[in-house]
């Protein structure tokens, strides 16, 4: 089988020891000049110079402009033409490499999700890999959607949901001391110090459109303002008394990462505007609930100080304290409602309801409902009312839960940083390698079977 991975210089070498354990043929990728050995840069510019043209549906131009944080910061007909010069781009890798799968960490930008329709157009599987909030495991997903992988052993649905209902559990991505002022100060530095550093790099080394030198100057234009730093005014110290003397049944939002694949690429279309779509989903559910929102341990001190200080005019809305545990408003809550992120696994792994803006994969089962479109916001009340009357599902419930999580997950690792066998170790690479060989041929077949893919 021949593989084509896609490849940034931090993800090169895992994927490259990866590429050689689980493959006849590999090739890699790359945006980045001289990172990998099928090139994507140079065919781009030269593309960027000549091409007017995109050989897809509007609709889906669209969609893929409007997903990506670059993109959508950037003047409409300027979007349009970098989307054309990296089809080209791609077009000519595909080309190249005549690859029967196409492997990627799953969806972030316009550059994955352009090779993701690219190969599926040409009837080849594109393969998404995400990290998973339970260490040892990756999922299989491309934007959110959902992927029939294996069935997990009972053994093992038992351990997982015992994992994730250990006191003081914290997902395998996020340190304990996330939120502790060192780190956010620390944060906010490397924030103010990336706003001067990736253009001018992208300069310094012609390469001005680099999705990853775009997207970390955005980012960065927001985080490393200093009124970022003062969000904790807006957190309320005596949030228990307000859940005490509300009288109402309580929902608990945690905030999400973003921008991030799980807000941009996950979520539905009608709620993937994140910081602005949240304000507007929370005054639907505080009309009949006491909210109580908390900040994700790596976004406090990230986002623009406008959007608490819009959460903090809506009534009956709480802005708990970034110290508290999310397992413990969890616990003193009715409803949990999700975007995609990790809390609303861990909720439905406690039994607890949760609602959620779209379908990600694992919004499944009697411990879910979803919203998908606007039009449907008006029905959040009635949902929060009868999920907080359903109240916590017994445990045969919460391991079924689990069964069918693990269901489209694989035993093994995916990171989002450096790989070196000075920090990770061959074992861990090798059971993602075992899980490839083993999973993968039949996971094609059933894509094949199941999607518009044809070959």
């Amino acid at each position: 089988m021949r593989a084509l991975f896609y490849v940034r210089p931090w993800t090169a070498e895992y994927f490259a020891q990866l590429g050689r354990r689980a493959f006849a043929q590999a090739s890699y990728a790359s945006d980045f000049p001289g990172v990998g050995d099928v090139d994507l840069s140079r065919p781009f510019y030269r593309a960027l110079a000549v091409t007017d043209g995109i050989d897809l549906p509007p609709e889906q131009v669209d969609d893929i402009i409007g997903r990506c944080r670059v993109l959508r910061n950037v003047p409409t007909e300027r979007a349009r033409g970098l989307v054309a010069a990296m089809a080209n781009a791609i077009e000519q890798a595909l080309d190249r490499s005549g690859p029967d799968v196409v492997l990627s960490i799953t969806v972030d930008s316009y550059v994955v999700d352009l090779l993701r329709v690219l190969a599926e157009r040409r009837g080849i599987p594109f393969f998404g890999m995400s990290s998973f909030l339970v260490r040892g495991y990756f999922l299989v997903t491309a934007r959110g959607e959902r992927n029939e992988m294996r069935e997990p052993d009972p053994a093992e649905c038992e351990q997982v949901l015992d994992t994730l209902s250990t006191e003081g559990y914290l997902p395998s991505y996020v340190r304990s001391d996330s939120s502790s002022p060192s780190r956010v100060v620390k944060r906010w530095l490397k924030e103010v110090v990336k706003y001067a550093y990736f253009p001018a790099i992208g300069v310094l080394r012609n390469d001005p459109w680099n999705y990853h030198y775009r997207a970390s100057h955005i980012v960065a234009r927001t985080r490393g303002r200093p009124d970022v730093l003062l969000a904790g005014r807006y957190e309320e110290r005596r949030w228990q008394d307000a859940l005490r003397d509300s009288g109402r049944p309580v929902v608990y939002v945690p905030l999400q990462y973003h921008p991030e694949c799980n807000t941009d690429y996950w979520s539905a279309a009608d709620f993937s505007d994140y910081e602005a779509d949240v304000p507007v989903v929370l005054r639907e559910v505080a009309r009949n609930a006491l909210v109580l929102a908390k900040e994700h341990p790596l976004m406090f001190g990230a986002r623009p100080l406008a959007f608490y200080r819009e959460l903090a005019r809506i009534p009956n809305v709480v802005l708990a304290p970034r110290t508290v545990n999310s397992r413990h408003l969890i616990e003193r809550s009715d409803v949990v409602l999700a975007w995609s992120g990790s809390v609303g696994i861990e909720a439905a792994a406690a039994g607890r309801p949760v609602v959620t803006m779209g379908r990600p994969y694992y919004a499944r089962g009697p411990l879910f409902s979803s919203i998908v479109t606007r039009a449907e916001l008006a029905m959040i009340p009635e949902l929060v009312r009868a999920a907080a009357a359903r109240g916590r599902a017994s445990r045969e419930v919460r391991l079924e839960f689990v069964r069918d999580l693990l269901a489209a997950c694989l035993p093994g690792f995916i990171w989002s940083d450096a790989w070196s066998p000075a920090h990770r170790t061959n074992e861990e690479l090798d059971l993602t390698a075992r899980s490839l060989t083993r999973y993968l041929p039949a996971w094609i077949e059933w894509r094949r079977k199941t999607s518009s893919i044809v070959r």
